[in-house]
């Protein structure tokens, strides 16, 4: 007899799999074929070939007195790709004194299970702050935009932003990071920080002396 085993599917973490087939007639031979679209990598000639499209699969099982018997199995691809982006933003002093640098640093990953595209990082500054300068690890910046394209499942990339603070007071700086696949944990697609800016200390110094008279 032949038999095909069980169905299975490839995914986006899977990306080659085994198939299972087998016989209870002993020291039988295998021979699978692959049809529309079906590709076998390694083992045609095993009870387990090794197989990297979807498709049909069909196994066709000889035993040695000439007697065959066929099965087949079909493998299907999960068209589903999931991502989990995030977004971490921090500043290096929350506290700073109008008319000097604010540096801000972006971190963006993608904790998979799938590799990201279409990354982009969306930074606007907040009014009374002044653009000076952005260095990403990866990509480009470009009016506001981190540009990341593709974004490997695990892996973290990184930004630093320099801007000067033209006005005293709370402000709030908030970066949101998007990709072209399903997140299905969109509360960490965002990150806010809050900067308070100051005028900084007003420090004078006085000298005076006093002469008495003898």
């Amino acid at each position: 007899d032949s038999n095909a085993g069980p169905d299975k599917t490839l995914t986006c973490l899977i990306t080659t799999l085994s198939l299972s087939g087998s016989s209870t007639t002993p020291g039988v031979t295998y021979l699978w074929t692959a049809s529309n679209g079906g590709h076998i990598v390694s083992g045609a000639n095993t009870a387990t070939p090794l197989v990297d499209a979807p498709g049909p699969y069909t196994l066709s099982v000889t035993a040695g007195n000439g007697c065959s018997a066929t099965d087949f199995a079909l493998v299907t691809r999960d068209t589903r790709i999931i991502t989990d982006l995030s977004v971490i933003k921090t500043v290096r002093d929350p506290y700073p004194v109008i008319g000097t640098n604010v540096v801000f640093t972006i971190t963006a990953t993608n904790s998979g299970p799938c590799n990201a595209t279409g990354v982009n990082v969306t930074d606007i500054l907040p009014a009374g702050y002044t653009f000076v300068s952005a260095n990403p690890s990866t990509g480009t910046w470009n009016q506001s935009i981190w540009t990341i394209g593709n974004l490997d499942s695990g892996t973290s990339v990184g930004l630093t932003l320099t801007a000067v603070a033209s006005v005293t007071g709370t402000a709030i700086n908030t970066v949101t990071i998007t990709g072209a696949e399903t997140d299905p944990v969109p509360g960490n697609n965002s990150s806010s920080v809050v900067v308070n800016a100051s005028e900084g200390a007003d420090l004078s110094i006085e000298k005076t002396v006093n002469v008495s008279s003898a």
